[in-house]
């Protein structure tokens, strides 16, 4: 069975799209306690942050999932390895800013890891850089299935709008959020159109 319409896939690809719903009303169950000043709401948002670095961390696991074959497409695999690179390195800033936005992560630990380790590449970006990043293998992998006719087109432009959304974070905050948004309907649209994919060979097959 192809990697990009396997139901590992699909169901990953559902699994980040609940995550990132889920994470979107924790944080506005944090801002209604953060403007009512009601402390106990206040862990939503640490919430919040753990769920946006899972997010960032599945998405990269599922584009090692969907990486070519290097042997019968090597530059495409080259590319979607840097890509890949890429989507991790941006994957480790989503972490520890939302590591240290959540509370989790220690001032010291921070300076350690920006100063004894070399990570200020890492540690000197935000979340919405670090989506950013992200997003570029969002685009890079849509436009691929498009072109392969893996995936239909309601799958694809969702996918390569959420990416492009995500890639705003380079330059302003509220990128982050919409591509959120937009990677919630791609993940629903691929699992989706995987399940029915899935149940209509079955048929056939019976």
């Amino acid at each position: 069975m192809h990697k990009f319409t396997s139901k590992t896939t699909g169901r990953l690809a559902l699994t980040i799209g609940i995550l990132i719903a889920v994470s979107a009303v924790f944080l506005i169950i944090f801002f209604i306690g953060y403007f009512n000043g009601v402390e106990q709401l206040y862990i939503f948002g640490t919430s919040n942050d753990v769920l946006n670095l899972t997010v960032s961390i599945l998405t990269c696991v599922m584009a090692v999932m969907l990486l070519p074959s290097p042997r019968r497409q090597p530059l495409l695999f080259i590319l979607f390895l840097v890509l890949i690179i890429a989507a991790w390195i941006g994957a480790a800033i989503v972490t520890v800013d939302s590591l240290r936005a959540g509370g989790l992560m220690s001032n010291r630990t921070f300076h350690v890891l920006r100063l004894k380790y070399s990570l200020g590449f890492i540690t000197g970006h935000d979340l919405h850089f670090g989506d950013g990043l992200v997003g570029l293998w969002i685009i890079a992998v849509n436009i691929y299935a498009f072109i392969k006719k893996l995936w239909p087109r309601r799958v694809t432009i969702p996918g390569i709008v959420s990416g492009l959304l995500y890639s705003l974070g380079f330059f302003v905050e509220f990128g982050t959020f919409f591509g959120g948004i937009g990677q919630v309907v791609w993940g629903i649209s691929l699992s989706r159109w995987i399940t029915h994919r899935e149940e209509g060979i079955e048929q056939l097959a019976v």
